[in-house]
């Protein structure tokens, strides 16, 4: 697979509804690319529906999702319609995509070699850059590995803009707000808590700092 840090080649393919696609005009965009061989097995059709279903979540990020198949323009969008797909499903053909990307491997199926799209998903900031790859997409986990790293991203660019005032401001609430839970516990006193509670404050620290 593509290596993170590269450019991510450009293309332009037909989506399920025939209308050009190009990576190019989602400059200034986070893109979610997702690759897989055909959407009529039922892995895929899993794998795609956990996207679709967290379709609000990516929006919220201003992140667009894309899926690259090998399908047909019209099974594309047949499948598209049954499965209520909310974002682009691109045909490949000749798997010209695919293998500029790194995703179109030969694998050995009872002793004989066997080209297969690998089911995969790369996140692209918002300069073209690819900045995350997962190699092997788990069917159901991936989207929640993939939402998880983009709203760390996101908080640590907000936590950038702030102020040195505002920060210094956030962190004394936090140390306030941490100091009337030990007082609350009724425990005081005891120190296994109180290591407990500063241990997390400097986690929460050291996330917000990046």
């Amino acid at each position: 697979m593509i290596e993170k840090g590269l450019r991510a080649p450009d293309f332009h393919l037909q989506d399920q509804n025939h209308q050009r696609i190009e990576l190019s005009a989602f400059q200034g965009t986070k893109v979610c690319m997702l690759f897989l061989s055909s959407i009529t097995r039922l892995d895929n059709q899993a794998f795609i529906i956990s996207y679709a279903k967290m379709i609000d979540a990516f929006s919220a990020l201003n992140v667009r999702i894309i899926a690259v198949c090998e399908d047909s323009e019209d099974i594309l969008k047949a499948e598209s319609k049954r499965l209520h797909i909310p974002f682009s499903l691109l045909h490949d053909p000749n798997q010209a995509v695919r293998r500029k990307y790194g995703v179109w491997n030969q694998k050995m199926t009872f002793g004989k070699p066997k080209w297969i799209t690998a089911r995969s998903s790369l996140l692209i900031d918002e300069n073209g850059f690819i900045y995350k790859t997962f190699k092997r997409a788990h069917v159901e986990m991936n989207v929640l590995e993939v939402l998880k790293l983009l709203k760390r991203d996101n908080e640590r660019n907000e936590w950038r803009k702030l102020s040195r005032r505002k920060k210094e401001r956030i962190k004394r609430e936090q140390e306030q707000c941490y100091h009337r839970m030990v007082e609350d516990s009724g425990f005081f006193k005891n120190d296994e808590l109180i290591d407990f509670i500063e241990a997390f404050q400097y986690t929460e620290n050291e996330k917000m700092e990046g």
